[in-house]
């Protein structure tokens, strides 16, 4: 909050410190966001960082964002390295398509209430060569087919993987992931 009330010192989101641009573009209100704001967002995004150095992008809340919104920020952006997606209700596999497409140095992914995305969504997910922590917490629409994509295709270079209330997923996932 002391830094929302002295924003308007600051002559451009330029001169703020990475850290405490990250925190700013995170808190900002996401809900009403749709993908007919994206290109506003980034353009205003952009003057900051250029597209080809920007590495993290949050979009959490984003109720109102699609997979189209989130195929053109991966061609806009194929340089992130980490995507908060989280609670954005109506993504689903074919952002994750996009996303192992365009994305491919991408090693940060969160799903966290994604309820769109299915094993065929952690197909795609499983191709991100880079991929090192992924949260599908609240991923009700994937099973042990998902899980166990995404676990044969990481490795060990998955180095966080959180699976809370992933209902359809059996022991034979959490045996797989121990």
């Amino acid at each position: 909050d002391l830094i929302a009330a002295h924003l308007h010192a600051i002559p451009s989101i330029e001169n703020l410190p990475a850290h405490l641009m990250k925190e700013v573009l995170d808190r900002r209100k996401n809900e009403k966001m749709e993908d007919a704001d994206l290109p506003f967002l980034l353009a205003s995004t952009f003057e900051a960082v250029a597209a080809q150095d920007l590495d993290f992008l949050s979009l959490r809340s984003c109720m109102r964002l699609t997979d189209q919104g989130v195929a053109f920020v991966c061609d806009s952006c194929p340089a992130l390295a980490s995507l908060d997606l989280s609670f954005c209700e109506l993504v689903g596999d074919e952002s994750m398509r996009a996303l192992s497409h365009a994305c491919k140095g991408l090693h940060t992914l969160d799903l966290t209430g994604c309820r769109q995305v299915s094993d065929e969504g952690c197909q795609h997910i499983a191709r991100l060569p880079a991929l090192a922590s992924l949260s599908l917490e609240l991923c009700n629409r994937i099973t042990d087919m998902g899980v166990q994509a995404v676990v044969r295709s990481a490795g060990a270079r998955l180095q966080m993987l959180n699976l809370g209330d992933v209902r359809q997923m059996t022991n034979i996932s959490v045996q797989l992931v121990g």
